[in-house]
């Protein structure tokens, strides 16, 4: 089943009044991050301009973004659960994420690869050996259609900016990752 642009979130209310809903729990919960719109898109699969129209409260997400907003950000879903008149089960959703974060989770292991032919490119065997795991998990990200960049790493890492930057350099040195678009906002691509 697919959702089509015109899914409305809550039916009940006006796209007007959703999207001031929306606009407003976004902006409640990125402002502090700058650029705003740039953090969301962190963790959505949408274009910049569609999250900004969001965030300005012009447009309203389609049901599915709706979702992956829900799932992303466990703020967001606490702040429609309290409007939509749940502020217990909201409660105990931010308290049972903050009991998460003191605990600090050891996240799951992840077994990160990267795919060739070692018979058509036996040369790229020497390449892939050289790289480390930050390398190999940035790749594989990137594989999984996800727009990571040098951020992302020294979040996910806790390495420095120029440490992030040199697996990144190293990879586009290799021929693995290649960076299209502008300087402002193009993105790494596999």
């Amino acid at each position: 089943m697919s959702y089509s642009k015109m899914d409305r979130v809550f039916p009940i209310l006006s796209q007007q009044k959703t999207a001031q809903i929306i606009s407003d729990i976004l902006k409640g919960l990125y402002e502090e991050k700058r650029p705003s719109v740039k953090a969301i898109a962190a963790v959505m699969p949408a274009d910049l301009r569609t999250i900004k129209s969001w965030y300005e409260g012009q447009n309203v997400p389609n049901l599915s973004h709706f979702l992956q907003l829900c799932m992303s950000s466990p703020e967001f879903l606490a702040a429609i659960l309290k409007i939509i008149g749940y502020s217990d089960l909201a409660r105990y959703l931010m308290q049972t994420e903050k009991r998460k974060k003191a605990l600090k989770v050891v996240p799951t292991i992840e077994v990160y690869s990267i795919n060739f032919d070692a018979i058509k490119s036996p040369d790229l065997l020497d390449v892939v050996r050289q790289l480390g795991i930050r390398q190999v998990w940035f790749y594989s990200q990137l594989k999984k259609g996800r727009r990571y960049g040098v951020e992302d790493i020294v979040s996910f890492w806790g390495v420095g900016t120029a440490t992030a930057k040199r697996d990144i350099a190293d990879l586009v040195r290799l021929g693995l990752v290649r960076f299209i678009g502008s300087k402002r906002n193009g993105r790494y691509t596999v």
